[in-house]
């Protein structure tokens, strides 16, 4: 009995080895939780800061301009859309006194002539773009460093940016320059964003002509008649045919016409010349003054018919004025009425200077230019080397030159004025 109360007396193991362990617990408790705590407490600081900075880095990436310029460059330039490129652009140039801000097609040429210009402009060649330079923000003010809200820092100064250009070219050649601006949108962290904001197109109309033509003819370009509207006024060049005319608003004047905003040069080919009868008349260009002149359309019918009859006429007189014949040979041949044969009669004589000779002769007869001025007028142009046989053939020469003028008289053309540029006789 005694024995067995010993026993229950004697200390168990198992009773105080609970109290050790949970006293050694608490020991490295106190020791190591607080440091812990705030290394914890680093790392998730640390953390956030991470998560932050590579979202605002993130964020700072996606706003860059640069991703909006190539968005807007692929959009025009590649491949080239023109009628997106002409429907969105502005362009600066003037046609006459009229400033064109748009880009815009004169009435003698199409939009697919303007595409086609554009697209030539480019041809083979590759296009690029590149910034060019930075505008100054609405309030243009110098952003200041501030330690105390770094992001504010980067954001102001990415927003005093303000507008930006860019500039297309092909090689060194300008084509066109888009602008970035702010949307008045902004990121999350204050960003402004940018947005597409004008475009400006340098391929601009630049070809221009001067038509010098008569005032009674049509001047048409691509099939579409010129109006007065494009006639200089300056420009009222009158012939010496109305001087000799029965009506002087009959005879030939000349006008000119300038055309400009043009993006084809204009050929003989696009440019077409009629006269009052609705006969294409002959074209020259002169390269160095870029001005076309339109020639008059001459009477071949009237050239078949009076041909023979003018160089008859004038061979008679020639001849008369060396006394060989008699004004009765080409009397037939002029309105004796006309003033003209009133001189002939009176002083034709008295103009005559007659070289000694033995015999004559007439070459190189010529007749040409005949030109109707109206259903009962017309003149023509008649050459002729009247050359003189003297003694021991001595030869004297007179390049026989005159405008001839007729009308009609009881059906009849007959002679009524001349001009002449004769020089008269030269011994060879």
């Amino acid at each position: 009995m005694n024995q067995t109360n010993e026993i229950r007396r004697r200390p168990s193991r198992g009773v105080r080895e609970p109290e050790r362990t949970a006293e050694k617990k608490k020991g490295i408790s106190l020791f190591w939780l607080i440091p812990l705590f705030l290394l914890l407490l680093a790392g998730l600081f640390l953390l956030a800061i991470n998560v932050k900075i590579k979202s605002f880095l993130r964020e700072y990436e996606a706003v860059q301009p640069k991703y909006v310029a190539e968005k807007i460059y692929q959009k025009y330039f590649t491949p080239l859309d023109c009628k997106a490129i002409f429907r969105d652009a502005s362009v600066s140039y003037k046609v006459g006194e009229e400033e064109i801000t748009k880009p815009t097609v004169s009435p003698f040429e199409t939009e697919a002539d303007m595409e086609n210009y554009l697209r030539s402009l480019v041809g083979e060649g590759e296009l690029s773009y590149s910034a060019i330079s930075t505008g100054a923000s609405g309030n243009d003010e110098t952003v200041k460093m501030n330690f105390s809200n770094l992001s504010q820092y980067f954001v102001d100064s990415f927003n005093a940016q303000g507008d930006l250009r860019y500039i297309v070219k092909v090689g060194e050649k300008k084509i066109a320059e888009f602008t970035l601006g702010h949307t008045g949108k902004k990121s999350r962290s204050g960003y402004d964003e940018y947005g597409f904001s004008s475009l400006f197109l340098y391929a601009v109309p630049h070809e221009s002509v001067t038509v010098y033509a008569p005032l009674t003819s049509t001047v048409s370009l691509n099939g579409v008649p010129l109006d007065e509207k494009y006639r200089i006024p300056d420009v009222r060049d009158e012939t010496d045919s109305g001087k000799h005319l029965e009506n002087p608003a009959d005879g030939v004047v000349y006008v000119a016409y300038y055309l400009e905003g043009l993006y084809n040069k204009v050929t003989t080919d696009s440019l077409k010349v009629t006269d009052r009868l609705g006969k294409t008349q002959p074209i020259v260009y002169d390269e160095e003054k870029n001005v076309f002149s339109a020639g008059l359309v001459y009477d071949d019918e009237l050239k078949q018919q009076y041909a023979d009859y003018v160089i008859h006429a004038i061979e008679r007189y020639s001849a008369r004025m060396q006394n060989d014949g008699a004004i009765s040979e080409f009397a037939a041949y002029f309105d004796q009425n006309s003033d003209l044969w009133g001189s002939i009669r009176e002083q034709g004589w008295s103009l005559a200077f007659v070289w000694d000779h033995i015999g004559y002769n007439f070459t190189e007869q010529k007749a040409e230019e005949f030109y109707a001025y109206n259903d009962h007028e017309f003149s023509c142009h008649v050459s002729m080397l009247h050359t003189l046989i003297g003694y021991n053939n001595q030869l004297y020469t007179d390049h026989v030159d005159f405008i001839v003028y007729l009308h009609k008289v009881n059906g009849q053309y007959l002679i009524y004025d001349w001009v002449t540029s004769s020089e008269g006789m030269k011994a060879q």
